[in-house]
């Protein structure tokens, strides 16, 4: 019988595949869709998840689909650039590459297709794996208090641990009883499309963040002549963009970022590319990240905002985590592995999880998010020190000490 099944085919699910595969163990992953498909979500990865994907033997697979390096991140509104900054080096590389090959510190952006075709070609090339498409999981198998499988709509699948890498509104999760509904009023969505430019311009060497009516813009540089742009705002934002005029969602989204003017210059001859997406709400709680014989990863443990882009980097993280904890144990999941688990997965979401809940709190009061963004902008050491923090890599007690008066007094 499979050892552990992976539940979801995303790059949370198949980046703890390989990592299983890699160490010998057989896996099985069940992905409910027939086949990989664009997701809409955010393509910017953070350096942490960079230097997941050369652990995972995938980096120079991803470059080579057209993935662009950014070096930071850059705040405007109106057109006029409040805050910039790069990103700090991580306290220790322990392996980990730059997109250019020298040290951690800077983000990729990679279109989503490209990113998990990558992985899937990875994971088929270790030979102990099994990928099934179309096979939607049905309910747990339980014996003996544990989870001992999945049941699909005409067979049963045995194996010795469960993780389940299905998403925001993960099967999993809700069938181990680890649902925690979010409240609905004022829940964010984000729309996510691309636009190609056919002549030739300087590619971006940060993410833009613009501060929209509405919400916040995110332009990310996704290969040659491409980015992805996301908007994050309020369910009646993005039903208003539909609605008015009978327009689509992708109609909507054009026809909303070319209202902005200093969007609309920038796209300028641009066109959008493929289909508009759309995904939430997208904080998705969890109560807990395990049950006897499960355990999940990715956005299926839980999920906050996508503003501050943490969501793939974290994905990674959590997927090597669980693998790591599956191998010593022996692949048991029990209470003692469940809680190691937990407490892993609150390490590494701690800090990140502060600022999106401060930038979230920033957000709703756009007139305190232009103070607070003009003061970074003056003093650009302190916003590196956010980046850092949003990598996980500690530092919170310190800018909570140092640079938070500073920017307080101006």
């Amino acid at each position: 019988m499979p050892r552990v099944i992976v539940v979801g085919a995303g790059p949370a699910g198949l980046a703890s595949a390989i990592f299983l595969a890699r160490a010998g163990v057989e896996v099985l992953v069940l992905e409910g869709a027939p086949g990989l498909r664009a997701r809409p979500g955010g393509e910017g990865m953070m350096p942490p998840g960079v230097a997941q994907l050369a652990e995972l033997g995938v980096l120079e697979a991803v470059r080579a689909r057209g993935a662009s390096a950014f070096q930071g991140i850059a705040y405007f509104d109106g057109g006029r650039e409040l805050a910039r900054a790069d990103f700090p080096a991580p306290p220790a590389v322990a392996g980990g590459l730059r997109a250019d090959g020298a040290a951690g510190d800077a983000g990729l952006g990679v279109r989503r297709p490209g990113l998990e075709v990558a992985l899937l070609g990875r994971l088929s090339g270790l030979g102990s794996e099994e990928v099934r498409f179309g096979c939607a999981v049905q309910g747990l198998v339980w014996r003996d208090g544990r989870v001992a499988g999945v049941a699909l709509r005409d067979r049963r699948e045995l194996a010795a641990a469960v993780l389940g890498a299905d998403g925001l509104k993960s099967t999993v999760r809700r069938m181990i009883g680890a649902e925690s509904r979010p409240r609905r009023a004022g829940a964010r969505f984000g729309v996510c499309g691309h636009f190609e430019w056919e002549s030739s311009r300087p590619q971006m060497t940060h993410v833009q963040v613009h501060l929209v009516e509405g919400g916040e813009l995110y332009r990310t540089p996704c290969g040659a002549g491409v980015e992805g742009w996301i908007f994050l705002s309020r369910e009646e934002v993005v039903r208003g963009w539909v609605s008015r005029g009978g327009r689509g969602l992708s109609a909507g989204f054009e026809a909303h970022a070319r209202s902005v003017p200093e969007l609309a210059r920038a796209l300028e001859g641009a066109r959008l590319l493929g289909r508009v997406g759309a995904v939430g709400p997208l904080q998705a709680p969890a109560t807990r990240r395990w049950a006897p014989g499960v355990l999940l990863v990715g956005d299926a443990a839980g999920f906050l905002d996508a503003l501050t882009g943490e969501g793939l980097a974290l994905g990674l993280t959590t997927a090597r985590a669980a693998v790591e904890l599956l191998l010593e144990s022996g692949l048991r999941v029990g209470f003692s592995e469940g809680h190691r688990y937990e407490r892993a997965w609150r390490d590494a979401t701690r800090q990140p999880w502060a600022l999106t809940r401060a930038l979230l709190f920033l957000t709703a009061r756009r007139w305190l998010a232009l103070q607070a963004l003009g003061r970074l902008g003056r003093h650009p050491d302190a916003m590196r020190r956010l980046l850092g923090i949003n990598c996980g890599y500690g530092g919170l007690g310190r800018f909570l000490a140092a640079d938070l008066p500073r920017l307080i007094l101006g």
